[in-house]
């Protein structure tokens, strides 16, 4: 379980550089982007599971998750925390979810005590503590700071026409999918982050909306900036347009930023870099939650179970040296015919097969854990010829390359 665990975090990792760099692909062409978070998230949760049985790209998935860290055997913790794993995971998304729910049940009974209003045909809410933000999952409504009714009507309309953007894209129903995407997997910090991503990119996609349908850049960015001193107390249950200051300069070098003349290249050059990224992230999925990693391949010997039955033989040869013990430690003859007569010839008969069978397993499990270690030694051989001989095979590549740019160079003279 802890092995998974660890191939899941990883996983989760590569993919998080492969959102990025996707991001940076969609930012060089002004595309929506929150879809690659959400994709990122799925991915997140689905490759662990789905992982080992895709087809890699390597004759195995990369073994770095799956050879033991050394010969030692888990402590007891480690082992009691492995079997607890399951529970403990359940427990957290059960946590998780009843924060959800308890949190969307904070806002809806936050909600009645909102005041409504219309702003020209839309019909908001006016709240002192919540806003501008959509809030809601069926039929998602609008609230709206009661300071923004004093406000500029060019504020307002701005902010109005940002909280629509995020009700016509849906961000309301986009969110919550992937917060119930998190409570399936709470453990895996990763997710949070990816999280965090993907609200910044509605964000983001819903500035780049609001501009497209004729908003000003000056007049929009100066309403941002209001609306960033007024913080929302209930800004993390909902998508609002309040954030903080750092992220909002954020969105307005996005906004202000160019299309360049190269963005064409660029983003192509990201989106190569991301699917790139995502390879890795395939070939670091964990294996299967309780298969038993072997490094020298499937058909070697099982170290564990030599050293098992290493452990029944000695056992074994424990129980036949004290029947033996029996007679020889017996001082006088009338004590040693009393064990005579005790011990008959049948069960010494069992003592010394017993013995036999001991000294013969023990050889055994000795014979199984010499070949085990010779596998292992084999394989790490092979490993290592396989570099020498893919370093010789790029050396000569490059030798090669090296010859044929000297015959062209000389065939152009």
């Amino acid at each position: 379980m802890l092995a998974w665990v660890a191939g899941a975090i990883a996983s989760a990792g590569a993919l998080c550089i492969a959102a990025l760099l996707a991001e940076q692909a969609t930012r060089a062409r002004r595309l929506p982007s929150r879809y690659i978070w959400i994709a990122a998230m799925c991915l997140s949760l689905v490759l662990p599971l789905t992982g080992p049985w895709l087809p890699a790209s390597t004759a195995a998935h990369l073994p770095l998750l799956q050879m033991p860290l050394s010969g030692a055997p888990p402590s007891l913790g480690l082992l009691r925390l492995n079997e607890l794993g399951p529970s403990l995971w359940l427990a957290l998304s059960v946590a998780s979810l009843l924060v959800l729910l308890f949190g969307a049940a904070l806002v809806q009974w936050r909600s009645r005590t909102w005041r409504q209003m219309k702003v020209g045909d839309l019909e908001v809410y006016l709240s002192t503590e919540a806003g501008p933000a959509v809030f809601g999952l069926w039929k998602p409504r609008i609230v709206l700071p009661e300071w923004l009714t004093r406000a500029l009507p060019r504020q307002r309309e701005l902010a109005i026409a940002h909280e629509q953007s995020h009700l016509l894209a849906r961000d309301p129903q986009l969110l919550a999918c992937a917060l119930l995407l998190v409570s399936i997997m709470p453990w895996n910090l990763l997710l949070w982050w990816q999280l965090r991503r993907l609200r910044r990119a509605l964000e983001i996609d819903c500035d780049e909306r609001v501009l497209r349908a004729g908003g000003d850049l000056v007049d929009y960015g100066e309403t941002l900036i209001q609306l960033s001193q007024h913080q929302s107390r209930l800004a993390g249950l909902m998508a609002a347009t309040s954030v903080p200051r750092s992220f909002l300069e954020r969105r307005i070098q996005i906004m202000s930023a160019e299309i360049s003349r190269w963005s064409r290249l660029s983003a192509a050059l990201w989106m190569c870099l991301a699917v790139g990224a995502v390879g890795v992230a395939a070939e670091l999925t964990p294996p299967p939650a309780g298969a038993a990693p072997s490094v020298a391949g499937p058909n070697a010997p099982d170290s564990t179970a030599a050293r098992a039955a290493k452990v029944e033989a000695e056992i074994a040869a424990a129980r036949a040296r004290k029947v033996q013990q029996g007679t020889e430690g017996v001082e006088d003859a009338e004590d040693a015919d009393r064990v005579v007569d005790a011990v008959d010839a049948e069960d010494a008969e069992e003592a010394a097969d017993a013995e036999a069978q001991a000294k013969e397993a023990m050889q055994d499990a000795d014979e199984q854990i010499a070949e085990a270690n010779e596998a292992m030694h084999e394989a790490e051989k092979q490993r290592a010829e396989a570099m020498v001989a893919k370093h010789e095979a790029e050396a000569a590549e490059a030798e090669a390359r090296t010859k044929k740019q000297a015959a062209e160079a000389a065939a152009k003279h």
